[in-house]
């Protein structure tokens, strides 16, 4: 399993649990009281770990540090309690913040004001200050509290907002800034209280009024409380716990952070959120943002050779941003790849664990998908139609309008990756992006949940069960699990990649030898115009060559989106124009270094990363100090390394060329995914594989050569039928035009970006 869904959750460390399990569990007490060893060691312990977080974001005595819930919703819901408000606030918020602290601040009859974006994706300062000034009212009586709300990061586009410049603007209208640090906390500087030069201690100053974040987002928070760190002088009313007998008469002598918590807060999980916040510490973010900047550069540059994948937001290599990436995957065709589907298959094939549909913000999303209000009610409308029938059992069976929600996937990576994992990851995508439309056949959707599994495992047979534990004899047992499937599983990474490339090539002969069962989805008229992904009869004409069946145009279009919403364009939008073909993506990255880079995958764990000086050439910038984790790469950036030749990385063609085959996998890649020297071995384009690829285990796993002009495949014991020759030049002549608009795409990227 390669886990890749660090925004949602880190994963439990072992050294961690370990510490808990020998030190912490073994002397566990009631932290009410400290009259006892157990009593008074738990006690110290959460205080250490307060300590530790309080040091950690720079809060002074004037601030408490308080732990609550079970994350940051739970945070910030006590800390909207404490305020005690008495008149519904105006609340000043960006485009990306979580709904489930937006419908807080609603349940308070707060009025919600949205900041719009810049076109490059940061929040937009003038618009701020434009609202500020329009709602600030100095010599009203009874003038309503403003607030600031905003996050760190997008927790779609991973983009970082300038919090220090959005802090001192609110001070300096009298509001209250507060932020929302889930996204950023366990890899970005927290900082309460930052000492900016030229900036006095007045309402211009830059600290924060309140920040929180989820524990769990750490690596290895697993089960960690929400964190509030608040202005001691903003809480109004203190909430506790309720008290009775003797506690009730001691309840002064507690601090001020202990009497809001009462003695409610999780301990074991407190004490752990300390031990996370130590650890990040110990990494520095200095190394974490270092080593984030190299994931961000090797991405962004594999992601732009991928005509296939839209990267959502701005995809500029200079915006500073945490590795998360949201993108959808359209077939050259037009026509989207459901992202539950795309996820499936990244998981059923690669075991990548990612992420799908619209997280956190669906405004946000909104936007990103370039989907305009009237579009939007549209699929409002019609799902909640859906639902409101079905609730009255008037709907029709078997209804597939919820498939209709659109969405996109997301992949988050954490600091610690190692080279090898990150290469299998960018191979993985791109054979999904380019590929995987071929197993959709294969595939059966929930239509109540609009989740794809594999027609063999429509149910999870390999789930585990909480009921298999038997108590026999004073002990616990359990079934041994094992896992079916037929053969041998891959053992590494490049024998996993080499499945999943079998898989693909072998997609069009188990069609055309045994069609599946066709699931029968169909849409009336209203449902078809919103329509806009692949089904999988429409794939299944592709590989048989009935490409006129394949729906071509969509509802909307990502790659023309450019900027976001301001509060004006949510209350009046425009109405959109008629349907259009999707537009060459504005956007692009100069050139970085790629995954192929002899500099980066040739040295030893861990690398250093590489900036771009004016001449274009890259040179590596070191870091210190050395972390190993039990998993991933060790955090160490002392090394130097030689400067060599750059290798650019072409695309992996989804349906090959008529006289180019497709790009080998480098020497130094094939090394960092712990594969042998490569035996070349022949086989066709791997839409029209004849034959299967069983036999090639050493062959790259990205690699499939293209019937050459004038090869004679006879050479290595295959012909090629006039069938699938016939085939092979259909789809090869429909497929040029795609080809030299993905070329086209690349030339508009490179003159964008030296306008720029």
């Amino acid at each position: 399993v390669v886990f890749c869904d660090y925004a949602a959750s880190g994963r439990s460390l072992q050294f961690i649990e370990e510490y808990i399990l020998r030190e912490v569990l073994p002397t566990y007490g009631n932290t009410h009281y400290t009259t006892s060893i157990t009593s008074l060691q738990t006690t110290l312990f959460r205080q250490e770990a307060r300590d530790i977080i309080r040091n950690s974001v720079n809060a002074s005595e004037e601030d408490a540090v308080i732990f609550s819930g079970h994350g940051c919703s739970d945070a910030l819901e006590k800390l909207i309690s404490a305020l005690d408000l008495r008149e519904p606030p105006i609340i000043f918020t960006g485009s990306s913040e979580h709904h489930d602290n937006l419908h807080l601040w609603q349940k308070t009859g707060a009025k919600i004001i949205r900041i719009g974006e810049t076109k490059d994706g940061h929040l937009d300062l003038t618009d701020l200050e434009q609202q500020l000034r329009l709602h600030h009212q100095p010599n009203a009586d009874h003038h309503r509290r403003l607030i600031g709300c905003f996050s760190i990061a997008s927790t779609a586009t991973g983009i970082l907002i300038d919090d220090i410049a959005c802090t001192i603007l609110l001070h300096q209208y009298g509001a209250l800034a507060f932020w929302d640090f889930n996204a950023g906390a366990p890899c970005v500087q927290v900082d309460m209280n930052p000492q900016i030069p030229g900036c006095d201690s007045d309402e211009r100053s830059a600290y924060k009024d309140a920040i929180y974040f989820s524990g769990h987002k750490f690596v290895g928070g697993v089960q960690t409380p929400g964190v509030l760190i608040a202005k001691k002088a903003i809480f109004r009313r203190v909430n506790t716990c309720e008290p009775d007998g003797f506690f009730a008469s001691t309840e002064n002598g507690k601090s001020f952070d202990t009497q809001e918590e009462g003695s409610c807060a999780a301990v074991v999980e407190s004490i752990r959120a300390g031990l996370v916040m130590q650890l990040k510490e110990t990494v520095s973010v200095p190394i974490i943002l270092q080593r984030m900047e190299k994931i961000n550069k090797q991405m962004l540059q594999h992601i732009r050779t991928i005509p296939e994948i839209i990267l959502l937001g701005n995809n500029s290599p200079n915006v500073k941003r945490i590795p998360v990436y949201s993108f959808m995957v359209r077939h050259p065709r037009g026509i989207f790849l459901h992202h539950n589907f795309v996820c499936a298959v990244l998981n059923d094939v690669f075991g990548i664990q990612a992420r799908a549909g619209c997280p956190c913000s669906g405004v946000y999303a909104q936007d990103l998908l370039g989907i305009d209000q009237s579009l939007a009610d549209q699929y409002e409308n019609i799902i909640l139609e859906d639902r409101r029938l079905s609730s009255l059992n008037l709907g029709v069976e078997n209804s597939t309008l919820q498939l209709l929600r659109p969405g996109f996937t997301r992949i988050s990576l954490p600091y610690f990756i190692n080279d090898a994992e990150l290469a299998f990851i960018m191979e993985a995508v791109k054979m999904v992006a380019t590929e995987g439309w071929k197993l959709l056949p294969q595939y059966v959707v929930d239509l109540d949940t609009a989740e794809w599994r594999h027609h063999t495992n429509a149910v999870s047979k390999d789930r585990k069960w909480l009921s298999s534990i038997r108590y026999i004899d004073g002990k616990m047992t359990m079934n041994e699990r094992r896992i079916s499937g037929p053969g041998l599983f891959p053992q590494n990474y490049s024998e996993c990649l080499q499945t999943a490339r079998n898989l693909f090539n072998k997609a069009r002969k188990t069609v055309n030898r045994a069609p599946y069962p066709d699931q029968g989805i169909a849409f009336d008229s209203r449902g078809e115009k919103l329509r806009w992904f692949m089904l999988q009869h429409e794939a299944q004409s592709l590989l048989t060559s009935n490409a006129q069946n394949v729906k071509q145009t969509v509802p909307f279009d990502p790659v023309g989106y450019s900027s976001r919403r301001s509060e004006k364009d949510f209350e009046k939008e425009e109405k959109r124009e008629d349907l259009a073909q999707p537009q060459p993506n504005p956007c692009g990255s100069p050139s970085l270094p790629s995954i192929d880079d002899p500099r980066i995958i040739q040295c030893s764990s861990p690398v250093p990363y590489f900036l771009q000086d004016v001449n274009g050439l890259y040179y590596p910038q070191m870091s210190q100090g050395t972390v190993n984790f039990a998993v991933g790469e060790s955090v160490n950036s002392s090394m130097s390394q030689h400067l060599q030749q750059n290798f650019a990385r072409e695309r992996c063609l989804s349906l090959g060329a008529p006289n180019v085959s497709p790009p080998l996998l480098s020497p130094s890649t094939r090394v960092s995914l712990g594969m042998g020297s490569r035996q070349r071995q022949f086989s066709y384009s791997s839409q029209n594989e004849p034959n299967s690829l069983e036999s090639d285990a050493n062959t790259s796993p990205t690699h499939s050569l293209t019937l050459l002009p004038g090869y004679d495949c006879s050479q290595c014991g295959r012909s090629s039928p006039a069938q699938d020759l016939q085939t092979y030049v259909t789809e090869m002549t429909k497929e040029l035009a795609t080809n030299i608009k993905s070329e086209i795409r690349e030339v508009i990227s490179r003159v964008t970006i030296l306008l720029i």
